[in-house]
């Protein structure tokens, strides 16, 4: 039958005066009583919008807190507007961060004002802004006179092909800027156009982000137009941007031509087995590239045998992915026999997670990969010994040389 526990007498007792032996709490203080005697007539307060927060750059290293940025994130007209004077005054060299502000393209264009006259400013990151194609050409317009920018962070902000145009424009002319982040745009085949030509004209860029848009196989021919013409740019980002075989045969160009490209990213696109073959192809003439991202696309194991000339041979590559694809087993044993043929490898990361293969390839790889980049990294240190105790020998033969010519003297 059911039953209830209840406590006898004696535990009832004995609760009770446990309870007695307890020590009280301490007493407030008189200063504690006013506090809180004070907090009770104002109420809840909420902190509202300063100046002082959203009306400053910080400095190129430090990072916002989560205090500052709920005051960004929340920052209404009237203070953007005074945000926007301060930066016109405010040229010490400094990082304006308004990520997931949601400004708009009408903020924008009152931040822009401030950034025209602006000569301090080494990185702007609107990210999540809403700022349309109308503050894309704000933005670009102010920054055209700005001397000292190398990062400009816009992702996700829809600026279209017309916003793409605009920073095209300026990205020409422009000689400081390093870091160019476009991703999850809507930015389509005129659009890289009109950055594929930027690239021909500008010196300085050394990443350009273009991920999450709808560049295509013929936006893919611009820019690839622009990477052969460029003379700095070292990575590229085009994944999830509906290249097909035939837009990776047109990237392939450019890794054949030997540019300075060294990181390529093609992650989530169609490329299947044929547009493999050209790439791989390509890398067998390549010097320069180190990291190749092919992950979620369409490959399966017959794209391996296209890659296995290169990963045979290949002394420059350090970071392969093709992770979340179609490969067997019988690829992925592959891969292990021409690796371990390459004497010379660098590959110290390579990915193969999320494919068809069985829990017994995924470790037997992964314990060649961990092996292997161990034994790099040992070897990588030795060498830089090695390279360190020549250049001593060689400043010290140098300095007795020239004390010996001193003697002589």
């Amino acid at each position: 039958k059911p039953f209830l526990l209840v406590p006898c007498c004696a535990c009832r007792l004995y609760g009770r005066a446990r309870a007695s032996r307890r020590a009280p709490p301490p007493m407030p203080s008189s200063k504690e009583k006013e506090k809180k005697e004070q907090d009770e007539e104002e109420g809840p307060t909420k902190p509202g919008l300063r100046r002082g927060w959203s009306g400053r750059i910080v400095p190129h290293d430090e990072t916002l807190g989560d205090e500052e940025l709920s005051y960004i994130c929340n920052i209404s007209s009237s203070g953007l507007k005074q945000l926007g004077r301060d930066i016109a005054s405010n040229h010490a060299a400094g990082r304006l961060d308004l990520e997931c502000s949601f400004i708009g393209g009408e903020g924008c264009e009152v931040l822009a004002r401030g950034l025209a006259t602006n000569r301090g400013l080494l990185a702007l990151r609107l990210r999540n802004s809403e700022a349309s194609d109308i503050g894309a050409m704000a933005i670009a317009d102010a920054l055209a006179s700005q001397p000292t920018l190398r990062e400009l962070n816009f992702e996700s902000n829809d600026i279209g092909d017309a916003g793409a145009r605009a920073l095209g424009l300026w990205l020409r002319g422009c000689k400081t800027i390093e870091k160019l982040l476009l991703r999850d745009n809507r930015i389509g085949p005129d659009g890289a156009r009109h950055l594929g030509s930027a690239l021909c004209e500008n010196t300085s860029l050394r990443t350009l982000g273009l991920g999450l848009n709808d560049v295509g196989d013929e936006g893919a021919r611009y820019l690839v137009d622009g990477v052969r013409g460029s003379a700095g740019l070292r990575s590229l980002d085009l994944g999830s941007n509906g290249i097909s075989d035939g837009g990776a045969e047109i990237i392939a160009q450019a890794i054949a031509a030997n540019t300075p490209l060294q990181r390529l990213i093609l992650r989530v696109n169609r490329i299947g087995d044929d547009g493999v073959r050209p790439l791989g192809e390509a890398l067998v003439q390549n010097s320069t590239l180190t990291e190749l991202d092919l992950q979620g696309n369409m490959l399966r194991d017959e794209a391996v045998e296209y890659l296995a000339p290169t990963l045979r041979t290949n002394h420059v590559l350090q970071k392969v992915n093709l992770e979340d694809n179609f490969l067997t087993d019988d690829g992925a044993r592959v891969l292990l026999q021409v690796l371990e043929k390459n004497e010379d490898l660098q590959i110290s990361d390579f990915r193969l997670k999320k494919n068809d293969l069985t829990s017994l390839m995924e470790a037997q790889f992964d314990i060649f990969m961990r092996t292997h980049a161990r034994d790099l990294k040992e070897k990588r240190k030795k060498a830089r010994k090695e390279g360190g105790s020549k250049s001593r020998t060689r400043s010290g033969s140098h300095t007795n040389r020239s004390s010996s010519l001193g003697a002589a003297r």
